[in-house]
């Protein structure tokens, strides 16, 4: 973060965040008989998942003064970027849950098959953006502003090819704000 004199700063940012699995999940499907308390199959599932993310940034923020009034604006840019990847084992054998009505929670783990992975794909996005909010009066304030953005996605899940994206998309917006009291605001977008 350094200020550019007294109404202006520029923040830079960054981020990384890993995030890994280890799931051994069961599934219980079916009708339960009200007599005997059977009727239910099980399926269980092993996965494994890692996801790692890059987030990085940089934004000025600002007021200016226009017509006799201050107003405020925002300019940045944004940088993110995922990998992820899911394995998954089957089960070579599952015990059923027998009489539900007797089952403690209980279930034994089944004989995993080999581990093969599902998804392996890569996230990219990227965009500029900018806003000001204009002070049109004391208690009514203007916001305007857009982002162009862009994305992208390749790899594979579940064996499907997942190669999309967008790019250069424009998402202008704008909101009134009046206040009513210095607590209380409406907002109309």
């Amino acid at each position: 973060e350094q200020k550019l004199g007294a109404d202006w700063q520029v923040t830079v940012y960054g981020n990384r965040t890993l995030n890994k699995s280890d799931m051994r999940l069961l599934y219980l499907s079916g009708t339960v008989d009200r007599d005997t308390g059977e009727g239910l199959g099980a399926f269980a599932a092993n996965y494994q998942g890692r996801a790692a993310q890059n987030d990085i940034g940089v934004r000025a923020t600002g007021t200016y003064r226009l017509f006799g009034r201050e107003h405020d604006l925002i300019a940045g840019a944004s940088y993110a970027s995922q990998d992820f990847a899911f394995y998954s084992s089957s089960a070579l054998d599952t015990a059923t849950p027998g009489n539900f009505f007797d089952w403690d929670g209980t279930f034994p783990e089944p004989a995993w098959g080999p581990r093969s992975q599902v998804v392996d794909t890569r996230t990219k996005q990227w965009g500029y953006y900018t806003a000001t909010r204009l002070s049109l009066a004391d208690p009514l304030r203007l916001i305007v502003g857009g982002r162009l953005a862009s994305w992208e996605r390749s790899g594979t899940s579940y064996g499907a090819s997942a190669d999309y994206g967008d790019r250069n998309r424009f998402l202008p917006y704008a909101g009134l704000l009046f206040d009513l009291t210095p607590h209380h605001t409406l907002y109309a977008s």
